[in-house]
């Protein structure tokens, strides 16, 4: 790799190298909050095999978009694990979701590739599992829940499940209310939403107000499944 001007890195679970000589590896989990070092984890696009079979229990789009999202946010990369067919092609479902998670990152990769963790890696009321081998239940996001990245001076904000929703609310960047120190005392001078440009916003006391476009309404609510995450760039003045 050296002769070719490439770097590599070797992953390691648990304490097999010493530590600082590799990568921190999770299978299939993550941590709850940002860690100060880059870690991994590897998962794979079913539930209950890392190979092809008839027999798969898939993942949805939106729980492996989370999965991305939140490795991202708290200092981590995600390894994604295909299974080929018996003759070497993917199957239609894994390429449908292959397909769906590059159209989503085409639309919010700026707040994915090249960016850091900030400060709080995001918000919200649900508490996922962590550790190893923390992905055999798919967790219940809600419209309230948050992650954070930083790029180039804006912050990134990503709803995990915008489901149902008319308008979001980021309560880490509401206003100064005079009393409380808020989480963010910055000036937000604009925002866009990912992939479409100029949103409008409200930045009250009891969180940032981002109204949905009329599209993107109520998407995903029949049958009270997840909606794909919802990404916006925060420009800060």
């Amino acid at each position: 790799m050296a002769a070719r001007g490439l770097d590599a890195a070797i992953c390691y679970k648990y304490d097999a190298l010493a530590w600082g000589a590799g990568i921190v590896d999770v299978e299939r989990g993550g941590f709850a909050d940002a860690t100060p070092f880059v870690w991994q984890t590897d998962t794979a696009i079913a539930r209950n095999s890392w190979c092809h079979t008839d027999s798969l229990d898939y993942k949805t789009l939106p729980e492996l978009l989370v999965s991305l999202i939140d490795a991202v946010s708290k200092d981590g990369n995600l390894l994604l694990n295909v299974g080929p067919c018996a003759d070497g092609s993917i199957d239609d479902r894994d390429r449908t979701l292959l397909e769906g998670i590059g159209d989503w990152l085409a639309a919010n990769g700026d707040g994915i590739y090249g960016s850091r963790p900030w400060r709080i890696s995001g918000e919200g009321p649900t508490k996922p599992q962590t550790g190893m081998f923390a992905d055999q239940e798919p967790t219940p996001w809600t419209a309230d829940d948050w992650r954070f990245t930083t790029r180039d001076g804006d912050l990134y904000c990503f709803c995990l499940n915008p489901a149902g929703a008319d308008e979001l609310v980021c309560r880490t960047f509401a206003a100064f209310d005079g009393e409380h120190r808020p989480a963010f005392n910055g000036v937000i001078t604009g925002v866009e939403l990912l992939g479409e440009g100029p949103a409008h916003f409200e930045r009250r006391e009891d969180g940032l107000h981002l109204p949905l476009p009329p599209r993107l309404r109520r998407t995903g609510q029949n049958g009270g499944e997840p909606a794909p995450p919802i990404g916006f760039r925060l420009h800060i003045g």
